[in-house]
């Protein structure tokens, strides 16, 4: 759906394949999607390892499940937006797009 809107996108298998393909260029990505849920690591533990590698990176949360909880504390820790699943693309747009104006 995002390439289809002129998004360049990096898919991940998982949280250490998105940490990896991060890695190899950390600053050709300028906002990364993040699901809370996910294996190999949870959305947590990836994006305390992204923020790591680029501090300033941008990041927005989405799940199932509400912001409260484990999304409330890495909101706090400076995730940029949370989108709850399911969602449609133009929430998704919206929300990215809010986040890189930021």
């Amino acid at each position: 759906m995002l390439e289809s809107r002129g998004f360049r996108v990096f898919a991940a298998a998982d949280g250490p394949d998105g940490i990896e393909i991060f890695k190899r260029d950390p600053h050709a990505i300028d906002v990364v999607l993040l699901d809370l849920t996910m294996p190999g690591m949870d959305g947590g533990e990836v994006f305390t390892a992204l923020r790591r590698i680029r501090q300033d990176l941008k990041v927005v949360l989405c799940s199932g499940f509400s912001v409260e909880g484990k999304a409330r504390q890495i909101m706090n820790q400076g995730a940029c937006a949370f989108i709850q699943k399911p969602f449609d693309i133009q929430s998704l747009l919206k929300t990215i797009s809010g986040v890189l104006v930021k």
